[in-house]
């Protein structure tokens, strides 16, 4: 199963509520400095001076509001540049002309029309075609790993007691191949780590990177965490 976001302007089962899901931003900021090299992904520790400021022009960016990552996809199939920003209080994104307002999220709306669909297949803004470019797979890998992180905080059991640390987390580059397994959302000793596919858990566990006996996961589907080591599919390759 792949994750399916529909989120449209006009889609009329995402509530308007400005109530926020209770977010550990630094964790979020993580997630996203994990992919920060790539070219058209940038995270907040490589936005310059001058992003920020035409961020805050085009964006009104409020007080206390936290910058994630800008992405932007230029000029594809011919249409005007799109822009999508993540903020710690939602998602904003852009088409065309730059005197436009922005169209947002909360990431509380954002968690509601996610969860309002099953089997899901694409990611789809409005304009849809921001994901049809073969740069955007980084963009759709972070907003992948918030969704699998805010679904986990809602499970009854949730194993998260700390605030996240990056000097806990131990998990650094993986080198194995991208597959369509669902992600898992990991937490080792309280302590939230990156979600992962079954491939990268088997590296981080092969690896020596995270303590089996300590690591909690849960994906979605489930209705409690549990420890790594009560899933075959994750301590045994194949």
């Amino acid at each position: 199963m792949k994750y399916h976001y529909n989120i449209q302007e006009e889609n009329n089962q995402i509530q308007k509520s400005e109530e926020n899901v209770n977010l550990d931003i630094a964790y979020m900021e993580a997630l996203c400095n994990r992919y920060g090299k790539d070219f058209d992904f940038i995270s907040s520790t490589r936005l310059s001076s001058k992003h920020l400021k035409l961020i805050d022009k085009y964006y009104g960016i409020a007080d206390g509001e936290s910058i994630l990552a800008f992405y932007s996809n230029r000029y594809i199939f011919n249409r005007a540049k799109e822009e999508i920003l993540l903020s710690s209080k939602g998602i904003y994104w852009r088409s065309g002309q730059m005197n436009l307002d922005p169209s947002y999220l909360t990431w509380s709306q954002y968690a509601q029309a996610t969860s309002a669909v099953d089997e899901v297949c694409y990611i789809q803004f409005r304009p849809d075609h921001i994901f049809q470019s073969r740069r955007s797979n980084i963009l759709t890998e972070v907003l992948e790993d918030f969704y699998v992180y805010m679904a986990s905080l809602l499970v009854t059991n949730n194993p998260i007691m700390y605030h996240y640390d990056q000097s806990y987390n131990h998990i650094g580059r993986i080198p194995t191949v991208r597959t369509y397994h669902d992600k898992w959302m990991l937490v080792e000793n309280g302590m939230p780590l990156y979600p992962l596919r079954n491939n990268d858990i088997h590296w981080v566990i092969e690896m020596g990177q995270v303590d089996t006996a300590k690591l909690q996961v849960w994906k979605l589907g489930m209705s409690e965490w549990v420890y790594v080591e009560e899933v075959a599919e994750l301590m045994k390759k194949g």
